[in-house]
């Protein structure tokens, strides 16, 4: 990862294991992204969820947007806050796969 914001959560790990956590990384939010855009769970239990999962990788701005949605939802702000919840999600699953792509190369 190019970007520090990012990659906190891969410091404490070694090569081997940061692999196998992007790979993980990226399925899950890939997945919690189909989850938002499916409408089959509430938007309030997924944010939460992600707010967690943010905390624990060390995720710093996914954690505080996953926290804005979270808040957000019922209010006029909640589509603006969904959408940059799936931002987010988007450009860490990209800046992943990018990572995992050079990784592999090498």
């Amino acid at each position: 990862f190019n970007s520090e914001r990012q990659e906190g959560w891969l410091e404490d790990y070694s090569y081997e294991e940061k692999l196998e956590m992007a790979q993980v990384i990226c399925e899950a939010l890939s997945n919690d992204i189909a989850l938002i855009q499916s409408g089959e769970e509430s938007l309030k239990s997924i944010a939460h969820r992600i707010k967690g999962s943010a905390a624990a990788l060390n995720l710093v701005q996914l954690g505080y947007v996953a926290m804005q949605c979270e808040s957000s939802v019922g209010s006029e702000q909640e589509t603006q806050a969904r959408t940059a919840l799936i931002n987010e999600l988007e450009t860490i699953v990209s800046t992943t796969q990018q990572w995992l792509e050079m990784s592999e190369s090498n």
